[in-house]
């Protein structure tokens, strides 16, 4: 079949470049052939923009002043930043991506967040529920996802854009039990599509070449990037030095100077790198969980807010008291996962999630 994917494809974002990537890899191996639909919205380009004039064109003086002071500190590293992801996308995605008018066999829809309420606009967009934007004759889900469940007011006209669908898959539990107990009671949970490949698949979309020399904890915090409380700084320095590791921080954005161990210009080969040699991993990203499953790492992380995505990943491997509440004290060594048992359900996952996507014919 000629499939098409209409997911978050050119975003500068580790895990939703990565999904996609697996999803349409997953898909040639079984045989079909494979584009990513090219539709990268204005208000997703305006999340990535060097200068957001709307911004600044409706900011207060003291705003656009406290803004241009930001961009002149940070304006080079977020250049560079820019310039990393652009040139992975140009490579990697690109040479597969065809128009919007292109027509399919079918087209899937997702994974990660598509069916949030998108930025700026602060609405769904039908074209990720299959509206006739993109011609083809099946249009079905994969692994959708949700930040926050839509509110009461919003949920007739949510479940009419999901009614437009073929088929319908998402990626968590909460979000199906939504559905169910609003009239769609053939919805299936699947897998995340970077859990769709394992460890030995992955490693031949990144470099083993080191490109930190010492051990290392890896930090990949987007919560506390944004302002929430996560891991305590103290208890992960303590943690660190009772380990004779250092702490290497990767960040998802530009937002003050770097310190020494920051890193914010890696490419997604460089994130899966990063966490492949790390002793340890601590995050609040749910793909920088997913990976740390992949790489089999000793992980700990903290949602104090969106955590049902997390929750639900690490409860179906069993791995629930990796999930820490904000500014818990950690252990004092690294405490080991069994990863036999957490491998063996994982590719359990995998198998029924792979069996919905050879079912859509």
């Amino acid at each position: 079949m000629k499939i098409g994917i209409l997911t978050y494809h050119k975003v500068h974002n580790y895990g939703a470049i990565l999904q996609a990537m697996a999803l349409r890899c997953v898909l040639l191996d079984m045989g079909h052939e494979v584009y990513f639909v090219d539709y990268y919205p204005e208000y997703h380009q305006r999340v990535y923009s060097l200068f957001d004039w709307e911004f600044f064109k409706n900011s207060t003086l003291k705003r656009k002043i406290k803004y241009l002071l930001r961009l002149c500190f940070s304006f080079v590293n977020m250049l560079q930043r820019k310039r990393t992801f652009d040139r992975y996308i140009q490579e990697f995605i690109e040479p597969y991506s065809k128009p919007l008018n292109e027509e399919y066999d079918c087209v899937i829809y997702g994974s990660d967040q598509i069916w949030r309420k998108q930025p700026f606009i602060n609405e769904f967009n039908p074209i990720y529920f299959g509206d006739n934007s993109i011609k083809s004759r099946l249009k079905v889900s994969y692994a959708a996802s949700f930040n926050f469940l839509p509110e009461e007011e919003d949920a007739n006209h949510f479940m009419s854009l999901v009614a437009q669908l073929d088929k319908v898959s998402v990626r968590e539990k909460q979000l199906y039990d939504y559905l169910c107990t609003h009239g769609q009671k053939e919805a299936t949970i699947c897998l995340d599509p970077t859990l769709l490949m394992n460890e030995s698949q992955w490693q031949s979309y990144f470099s083993k070449e080191r490109l930190v020399q010492d051990k290392y904890i890896l930090l990949y915090d987007l919560i506390a990037e944004s302002g929430g409380q996560t891991f305590d700084e103290n208890e992960l320095s303590r943690f660190a030095k009772h380990n004779n590791l250092k702490v290497v921080n990767l960040r998802s954005k530009i937002n003050k100077l770097g310190m020494r161990c920051d890193r914010s210009s890696d490419n997604p080969a460089d994130f899966i790198n990063l966490i492949y040699h790390s002793e340890c991993v601590f995050t609040s990203s749910y793909h920088g969980v997913a990976f740390s499953l992949i790489m089999n790492k000793p992980m700990y992380c903290c949602f104090p807010t969106d955590s049902s995505r997390a929750e639900y990943l690490l409860e179906i491997v069993g791995l629930s008291d990796r999930l820490l509440n904000p500014l818990q004290k950690l252990p004092d060594h690294i405490e080991p996962i069994d990863y036999h048992k957490v491998n063996d359900r994982i590719e359990s996952l995998r198998q029924k999630s792979i069996k919905y996507l050879s079912s859509l014919e």
